[in-house]
């Protein structure tokens, strides 16, 4: 069957509407072909396609399709003749489609679309009751074109809303341009916008536009429970409500809707937003007209709320990662504050001074780590020849390191004796802080020396033992046997090793920060490195060996920032 023209070839069905039979017609191709009533009263004409909510952008093509094609069919009818012809028999009877194979007519002498029966010898067409036919035919065809085109601009609007709200707007962004741009295709004179804060069972206004003083606004807050929106979340579909003064007599208990229409609001359209099937919002159509909102309304929001409701669960996951990065920056900013005391701290603990002790040279050095650590080291003195020497590690990090440090320095002093014993001085210590810290110890390395004759006592309590660089031959070696950490037991006894430092001879005390001190790949520096550097050089007063330790120390490291702070402290006979 051929058609009218390309355009209308979807419209052809080729069967009869309410017993009439299809209008003959003249075809673009050469020939008659039918034109079906069925198409003048459908809303929707039949299609294999897809649905048309499928894709906005596939609607404005076939809605283009529809229109091109009924205008095209009215462009071609011909103004109806009045002029009456013998009456003739059927339709089917006596108008016969032209042979496939027929050549199309001289266009000079081209008959418009025949409409009627046809007599060899008729100028005119007849005037039969199809007169009134073709005249439905007309209106009815105008009817749909007008229809199709306000649904081709509905179409393209929905594209530009949606694209606009694709475009990673902010929610006060788009709902902004919502309010400017939706009163061509939805009545309101206030739009809201509201949160479900499920966790608390409430609704949030987040945002509001009016062209009135507004009684709702930002911040107002209502419980879900037991109200109308709640029930609307359960059905999960749009209301309308469309005399709020009759709303309101028959829910007085309704804050919400007092407000409003107290405002001169008279009815409403309630869009609840879902995404993943959770609740996250609802938008709030309001005017001052009574009977605003129809099925129509709602069709066409349903087409924009699922980029709605994306939009707006972006924008509560921005403000939960706002909310995280302010929380984040203000806990940043405490510890900034903690970590400046600490190291205020820690700095007034770092000896000032080195007592003179004739025979002994020393050296000492403190680098920090950008957390503050709990290193302690303190040399007091013992008589008018002797030196207590004490390097301590306190667990952890930041202000609770200083403060154990600040605490053990203070509780040293009193824990030495007249006599200097370093395991004494320890046990003392450690009833101190066992009374003061909870889950918390410290390591220490404490030794008494002589100047005069070069004799030492060490203690160790969970600490490395001392390097020891003999002189005379050249030797490195760790001497000591360490008891348990500081603050653990509070009845724990400690011991000391006595050994003699020959003239020339050294002892290295260090905490762990410099063997555990990392390079780019994980490797630690390493006690067999640190004693190797004692002996690269002969003879090294204590100064220039510590340079050089530190030196090796940071060429090990590299970049790498120092997860843990570290002391040194070496001594001499000389």
């Amino acid at each position: 069957m051929k058609t009218v023209g390309l355009e209308m070839c979807f419209a052809v069905r080729g069967v009869a509407f309410h017993g009439r039979p299809p209008l003959s017609v003249w075809t673009s191709t050469g020939g008659y072909g039918s034109l079906p009533y069925g198409l003048l009263t459908q809303n929707r004409p039949s299609c294999n396609m897809p649905s048309r909510k499928s894709c906005a952008a596939r609607s404005v093509g076939m809605l283009e399709c529809w229109r091109v094609g009924v205008m095209a069919a009215l462009s071609r009818c011909p103004q109806h003749s009045t002029t009456p012809t013998p009456k003739s028999p059927s339709l089917r009877q006596d108008v016969s489609p032209m042979p496939m194979n027929s050549p199309p007519p001289n266009p000079r002498h081209e008959k418009p679309f025949v409409v009627g029966p046809t007599d060899a010898t008729a100028t005119t067409p007849a005037k039969t009751e199809d007169t009134d036919i073709y005249a439905d035919f007309v209106a009815r065809a105008r009817d749909m074109a007008e229809r199709l085109r306000q649904r081709e601009l509905e179409s393209e609007r929905l594209l530009q809303i949606t694209e606009r709200i694709n475009l990673g707007l902010t929610l006060e962004e788009v709902l902004d341009f919502l309010y400017q741009e939706l009163r061509g295709v939805i009545p309101y004179h206030r739009i809201g916008f509201a949160l479900v804060d499920r966790a608390r069972g409430m609704v949030v206004a987040r945002w509001a536009r009016s062209d009135r003083d507004m009684q709702i606004s930002k911040g107002y807050e209502a419980p879900l429970k037991g109200s109308s929106l709640g029930r609307v979340l359960e059905t999960g579909r749009p209301r309308i409500i469309n005399d709020l003064e009759a709303y309101l007599g028959e829910k007085p208990e309704s804050d919400a809707t007092r407000r409003a229409v107290a405002e001169g609001i008279r009815a409403s359209l309630t869009c609840p937003l879902f995404v993943q099937g959770k609740p996250v919002g609802f938008v709030f159509f309001s005017s001052v007209e009574k009977n605003a909102y129809s099925d129509a309304h709602v069709a066409f929001f349903q087409e924009i709320a699922g980029h709605l409701a994306a939009t707006v669960e972006k924008s509560r996951l921005y403000s939960e990662l706002a909310e995280q990065k302010g929380l984040v920056e203000r806990q940043n900013a405490v510890m900034v504050q903690e970590l400046e005391m600490a190291r205020h701290v820690q700095q007034a603990l770092i000896p000032t001074w080195i007592p003179d002790v004739p025979g002994l040279e020393i050296a000492f050095a403190y680098e920090p780590a950008i957390q503050v650590g709990g290193d302690i080291l303190d040399i007091l003195p013992v008589g008018e020849d002797r030196l207590l020497l004490f390097v301590g590690d306190a667990m952890g990090h930041g202000v609770q390191a200083a403060l154990v440090m600040s605490a053990v320095k203070a509780a040293l002093k009193s824990a030495v004796d007249a006599q200097g014993d370093p395991a004494k001085a320890l046990a003392a210590l450690n009833r101190v802080l066992a009374d003061l810290l909870d889950d918390f110890f410290v390591t220490a390395a404490c030794a008494l020396i002589e100047g005069r004759t070069g004799q030492i006592q060490v203690a160790l309590a969970g600490h490395a033992a001392p390097l020891w660089f003999r002189a005379g031959s050249g030797q490195v070696a760790q001497h000591g046997e360490s008891d348990p950490a500081l603050g653990i037991s509070k009845e724990r006894t400690y011991a000391a090793t006595a050994l003699r430092l020959e003239p020339g001879d050294l002892l290295l005390f260090c905490t762990d920060g410099v063997a555990e001190a990392m390079d780019a790949d994980g490797r630690e520096y390493g006690m067999e490195r640190l004693k190797r550097q004692l002996t690269q050089q002969p003879q090294p007063a204590p100064q220039s060996l510590l340079d050089a330790i530190r030196r090796d120390v940071d060429a090990h490291r590299g970049d790498r920032p120092m997860s843990d702070d570290y002391t040194l402290l070496i001594v001499r006979r000389s």
